[in-house]
């Protein structure tokens, strides 16, 4: 038994030894040190390419504030810039379509109910506005004057036609009738905004 254990080691097997035991070793390495490594870097790479994004975004949000400020100080230099009017804005609204309808031979204007929302939000005031003015330039005056309104609107569904006046026969046809001559009747429906305060 004693030669069984005093028997020398050949240099193959020894060298199967030392190469088993750098296998070994170079396993235990890349899996408590090399992996762990690997690891921490692609979150690090990930946090800061997450980070560069977000900045990035940032930048261009502060970008775009700027833009939007210098463009907002424009529009409110501008002498044709209109503003949205506190809650309860129909006496003015009135005086200012009064003052231009003026011009018109006839006219009409209905209101719409308005809905309250809550407090700070926008009120809309939906209105009906109808007209027969004397000719086409003084229709098309009207309604660049109530495009010009000092108070935020939207003007929309704008229609105009050519009406017979009083001095046409009966027997005048529709078809007869132009808008560049003669009467007009002209119809649009206007929304004024409007802020609700506490």
């Amino acid at each position: 038994m004693k030669d069984v254990l005093d028997m020398q080691i050949s240099k193959t097997i020894k060298l199967l030894l030392l190469l088993l035991t750098a296998l070994l070793l170079g396993l235990c390495y890349y899996y408590t040190v090399d992996l762990n490594v690997r690891t921490v870097t692609e979150r690090a790479n990930s946090a800061i390419d997450e980070l560069t994004l977000r900045q990035q975004v940032a930048s261009i949000k502060v970008q775009n504030k700027a833009f939007m400020e210098k463009k907002l100080q424009v529009i409110k230099d501008s002498p044709d810039a209109s503003f949205v009017a506190d809650y309860d804005n129909q006496k003015n609204v009135m005086i200012f379509l009064n003052s231009v309808l003026a011009g018109a031979d006839e006219y009409s204007i209905e209101f719409d109910a308005v809905n309250l929302p809550q407090s700070g939000a926008t009120v809309r005031r939906e209105l009906s506005v109808t007209f027969e003015a004397k000719d086409f330039t003084t229709a098309q005056k009207i309604l660049k004057e109530l495009q010009s309104c000092p108070y935020t609107s939207l003007l929309n569904e704008m229609s105009l036609a050519p009406r017979a006046s009083r001095s046409y026969s009966g027997a005048a046809q529709r078809e007869d009738l132009s808008l560049e001559e003669g009467p007009v009747s002209a119809g649009i429906c206007i929304t004024f905004f409007e802020t609700l305060k506490n």
